[in-house]
């Protein structure tokens, strides 16, 4: 069984989940991180928190796009002043709440056309919709590469911008030539 992301969220009253940001900083001590962004991600099943990665960098899935539409805060340009030695303050402004919610292949085959991205990036709150290259073949999803494409979308609060972004993820319509005796992705 894999675990892919089908979707992320930040903004106001998301507050971290206090035993993860500590057991996070002990392990980039641990680690000797003590310097630049981190990238650590836990799956939490039945209370119980496993650590998935560490690693010294942003983290993917547009997730410091997210933070900058919800804080003001451009997560890329404080690791570049950090890495060229600026000590520049960062100020968080809270504004918005921001999602991103990918389109994962539920049909077994080749995926070969997409329409509705237009009306997808009219929806309101709407700041990004993104496809993958097509013709795209899928059989099953184990990695952040087997998703179709993504959408962006802000709100006031961050069921918001969740629901903004799972509107226009669906307004998404996929072509599939080749299917494979219509058989579903398993998960679906």
């Amino acid at each position: 069984m894999h675990s892919v992301e089908v979707g992320h969220v930040t903004g106001k009253g998301i507050e971290p989940v206090p035993q993860l940001e500590e057991k996070g900083k002990r392990l980039l001590d641990l680690m000797g991180l003590r310097f630049g962004a981190a990238h650590i991600e836990f799956i939490v099943r039945g209370n119980v928190p496993y650590l998935v990665e560490i690693n010294p960098r942003l983290a993917g899935d547009c997730i410091p796009d997210l933070v900058e539409l919800s804080t003001g805060i451009d997560m890329v340009e404080h690791v570049m002043d950090q890495a060229v030695g600026e000590r520049k303050s960062v100020t968080k402004s809270s504004r918005l709440s921001a999602a991103i919610q990918f389109a994962i292949p539920k049909i077994k085959g080749t995926y070969v056309k997409v329409s509705g991205v237009e009306e997808a990036k009219k929806s309101n709150g709407v700041i990004s919709v993104s496809v993958a290259a097509l013709p795209m073949h899928a059989d099953h999803v184990s990695s952040s590469y087997d998703r179709l494409g993504y959408v962006i979308a802000t709100g006031d609060t961050p069921d918001e911008a969740s629901g903004r972004a799972e509107q226009a993820i669906q307004k998404l319509r996929w072509e599939v030539g080749n299917i494979e005796a219509a058989h579903l992705i398993r998960g679906e």
